[in-house]
């Protein structure tokens, strides 16, 4: 029977989506456009395990303008030495991807797909744009699904994907 540990891996996350379009993240923010995105829960371990699941953070804002953008963040703390793929899952009928600040690649109608190689980054991160559709329903949810992570020595990875962000999208008002 192997003994218990529990990891300290509790830090939050803060972000904010600089006016050039640029996230920026920390767990100590020093400027004041940062917001309280996520906090990893800690973590009971094994003996036999060796690492903690690496838990994915999705932030998006709670409302967004028909006919505007949508900028969602995504990020996976403690992801320095991790290579895989991660998957944006959205509502093609109320959003449209627009770009991305890695390589992203739509698989399938409503399905993003985003290439986890944080390199000399000490956290992956990545920032997607959608446009809101005109005629989209009222609200839309986003979810990310974690794909085939693995360590650099070629190892799964386990990964917690976070519960659906939803969005209330408004009409432009006139």
């Amino acid at each position: 029977m192997g003994s218990q540990a529990t990891c300290g891996a509790t830090d939050t996350v803060y972000h904010f989506i600089d006016e050039r379009g640029v996230g920026h993240f920390s767990n100590v923010p020093g400027d004041p456009r940062y917001r309280a995105g996520w906090r990893a829960p800690p973590v009971t371990l094994n003996a036999d395990q060796a690492d903690p699941p690496l838990y994915l953070n999705l932030s998006a804002p709670e409302f967004a303008k028909k006919g505007d953008t949508l900028d969602v963040s995504i990020a996976l703390p403690g992801s320095t030495s991790v290579r895989g793929q991660i998957d944006l899952l959205f509502d093609a009928n109320a959003l449209a991807f627009d770009n991305a600040s890695l390589d992203a690649v739509l698989v399938a109608p409503g399905r993003l797909r985003i290439e986890v190689d944080p390199g000399i980054a000490s956290v992956f991160a990545a920032d997607v744009r959608f446009r809101v559709r005109s005629g989209a329903p009222d609200n839309t949810t986003l979810q990310g699904t974690i794909l085939d992570l693995e360590s650099e020595a070629r190892t799964p990875v386990r990964g917690v994907a976070p519960a659906p962000v939803a969005v209330r999208l408004m009409s432009a008002r006139r």
